[in-house]
């Protein structure tokens, strides 16, 4: 199980780097954003990124997630070039009907989505970088099947630079607004593309397998209702937010969101795709399913340790990265909006477990069920909390959603998950996070001190509360003596490079 453990470090050190260049280019371009927009136009920003996203999944198909089942599928294992091409070039006639139509429509449809034809134009902006975008996804799920970590960072830190700099170009000198952003996202995916070419072809065969479309089209019609449902639980307080409260509360909203993100992005994101194509090769061969069982441990105890460490100091970084005071108010998001991340993490790999089973008829019924418990929760909360309404209807539609999804996940193929445990460090980050919260009128110095004091307890508290195995205390020890030395900081990288 650590053999596993350590390939899947490994990776999702690799793919980290590409998680936190993306989120670094976002810190940077946040102090770009709250100097150039003002509240309404980032919540104008967070509307668009809504609506983006709904473009995404809703006419993606969700057939990457298909070709990532039928990947290794031994009755296509000969056939996976096709497999990709086949998956590539339905999407490609998909993505060009929608450009088309968006080209020949934007006017209306501007003003269907936003009451005004005054956004046409980056309506088809949006479009352009948003099909663009469920291009990229076939062949960035290519580079997750085969284990590409080093490539897919490399292409995932071009197009990231490419989109910086014209972002960058276009809003300071250009004076471009919003519109420069969908412009740079869309130069940035051609660069990808071009960049990925040669590997593109050397995994393409050109023959179409009808038969595997079909099936993966039956195979991921449940998950497109499941997607556009998990939109509805991730979205549609943005929506409501929008026409309640206006766009600068949606600002204020989308501001906190993108920051309480960060820890998804940085950590769950990168560790997912070197976990998840493990899980998927070891699902049948492991009787005991101790390594998902672990996983979810493990990967919820780094989580919440990194969750409390970024809300505790929430409102010190608001502070650092909007230059524009308006901005402040969204720390009180933040800690809300993380601490789902772990809610989102177990959730995922609980679905996963579901997915590999081909349960997705059971997966839509749970979905479509929470998305509309979600509708009414922000139906109640944010006329009468706002967008603090809004943070708290998405925790409980995540906590909701995992605790339904587990319990019937675990009901078609029993995992024996560390409940215990798993309870136990919910418990105590909630009582920490508690406890910072209540320090928020204290003197910064007093303040900041005493969150790292809190922080240092997670760990400690957990240790006294018998949390940690004797093995795992062990495998701690080791690592601890072989890092202590900076001085072999080195030879231990190349080893592990080397293993």
């Amino acid at each position: 199980m650590f053999g596993y453990l350590k390939s899947g470090v490994k990776d999702s050190a690799v793919y980290g780097l590409g998680s936190v260049a993306v989120k670094l280019s976002g810190l940077i371009l946040i102090p770009l954003y709250t100097k150039y927009f003002s509240l309404s136009e980032y919540g104008l920003l967070g509307f668009l990124e809504a609506t983006s996203t709904v473009i995404i999944s809703v006419f993606g198909l969700s057939l990457f997630q298909a070709f990532f089942i039928w990947y290794w599928d031994p009755l296509y294992k000969n056939k996976q070039k096709s497999l990709f091409f086949t998956t590539l070039s339905s999407l490609v006639i998909i993505v060009s009907i929608i450009f088309a139509v968006v080209i020949n429509f934007s006017g209306p449809l501007s003003m269907l989505a936003f009451g005004t034809k005054e956004y046409h134009r980056l309506l088809v902006f949006m479009i352009s970088a948003s099909g663009l975008q469920i291009l990229l996804n076939i062949p960035a799920k290519l580079l997750q099947l085969q284990q590409k970590s080093i490539l897919y960072t490399t292409a995932t830190l071009l197009m990231l630079f490419i989109n910086l700099l014209f972002t960058v170009l276009l809003i300071v000198y250009f004076k471009m607004g919003i519109e420069a952003i969908y412009i740079s996202q869309t130069i940035g995916g051609l660069t990808y593309l071009l960049f990925l070419s040669p590997f593109m072809a050397r995994n393409t065969s050109f023959h179409f397998e009808r038969d595997a479309l079909r099936k993966m089209v039956i195979f991921v019609l449940p998950l497109i209702i499941l997607s556009v449902a998990s939109l509805v639980i991730s979205l549609s307080d943005r929506y409501i937010l929008r026409y309640i409260s206006g766009y600068e509360k949606l600002g204020l909203y989308s501001f906190g969101a993108k920051l309480a993100n960060t820890v998804y992005v940085l950590l769950v994101g990168p560790i997912q795709l070197a976990i998840y194509p493990i899980l998927v090769k070891i699902f049948n061969t492991d009787p005991t399913q101790r390594f998902y069982s672990k996983v979810l441990t493990y990967l919820g105890f780094v989580v919440l340790f990194c969750i409390l460490g970024f809300s505790f100091f929430s409102q010190e970084l608001v502070k650092i990265l909007a230059r524009n005071m308006n901005y402040w108010e969204s720390y009180r998001v933040i800690p809300i909006i993380a601490f789902a991340s772990v809610f989102m993490l177990m959730k995922d790999i609980a679905s996963l477990h579901l997915q590999l089973l081909k349960q997705t008829r059971v997966l839509s019924i749970i979905i479509v069920g929470v998305s509309i418990l979600n509708i009414g929760l922000n139906l109640i909360m944010i006329p009468a909390w706002g967008y603090i309404g809004a943070a708290v209807s998405f925790l409980l539609s995540q906590v909701i959603y995992f605790i339904i999804l587990h319990y019937f996940a675990n009901k078609k193929y029993k995992i024996g998950y560390e409940y215990r445990k798993i309870v136990l460090m919910l418990s105590v980050s909630i009582i920490l996070f508690i406890i910072a919260f209540s320090l928020v009128q204290m003197p910064m110095i007093v303040r900041l001190i005493s969150k790292i004091v809190l922080l240092g307890l997670f760990p400690i508290s957990l240790y006294y509360l018998n949390f940690f195995e004797e093995v795992e205390l062990q495998r701690l020890s080791d690592i601890w003596r072989d890092w202590k030395n900076p001085g072999k900081w080195m030879a231990n990288l190349k080893r592990f490079a080397k293993d």
